[in-house]
């Protein structure tokens, strides 16, 4: 539900970019370059904020509407609204990530994008295994 709006918004806001970094890549233009970065940075936070503020407030009507039925009762409903509010308070800083990627693209470095990543993927795993075993009762 947070990926439809993250993701046209996105594409609205990264992809007339990727040209702009890659031409501000030589060394003299870095100044622009961090201009146009902080730029982006405003422009995504401009348009992700208030959308997120949307999306929380809309976050438990929203599931109602999509998934309520059947075995999906309210309480589950708002489990997984709460779990949308989450989403849309970090919408910004997901969108955030994917700017900075693209500046590591731009630079034709896409070792640090997949390193961070690993690093990612390595922490979201020792969490999981640490905080769901309280969640072992649900399943």
């Amino acid at each position: 539900m947070f990926l439809t709006p993250l993701g046209i918004l996105s594409n609205v806001i990264l992809v007339p970019y990727m040209p702009i970094f890659s031409a501000l890549t030589a060394p003299e233009s870095w100044t622009e370059l961090k201009d146009r970065i902080h730029q982006s940075l405003i422009l995504s936070a401009m348009s992700m904020m208030p959308i997120g503020a949307l999306m929380a407030v809309l976050a438990l009507p929203a599931v109602r509407v999509v998934y309520q039925r059947g075995a999906f009762d309210s309480e589950a409903s708002q489990l997984v609204a709460s779990l949308l509010v989450v989403y849309a308070f970090g919408m910004f800083f997901y969108l955030g990530r994917d700017i900075f990627v693209r500046v590591f693209y731009a630079f034709e470095d896409g070792n640090v994008p997949l390193q961070i990543s690993v690093l990612g993927l390595f922490f979201n795993a020792i969490f999981c295994f640490f905080f769901t075993k309280d969640l072992v009762h649900l399943v």
